[in-house]
């Protein structure tokens, strides 16, 4: 995981996103956001409340 010094953004591994259950019929939670591709797979970039998976 890495972590932005403001805290707002992280960035995960593929593993890390099965781990936490994150697919690309995983919504983004209330006051965050998934980062997704073209093919709305989840990126590994989660924001704000999305990091909290």
């Amino acid at each position: 995981m890495v972590k932005r010094t403001c805290f707002h953004i992280i960035s995960v591994n593929s593993k890390e996103l099965e781990i936490a259950g994150i697919t690309k019929d995983t919504p983004d939670p209330e006051g965050g956001q998934i980062d997704r591709d073209v093919f709305v797979e989840p990126t590994g970039v989660l924001r704000e409340q999305a990091r909290f998976f």
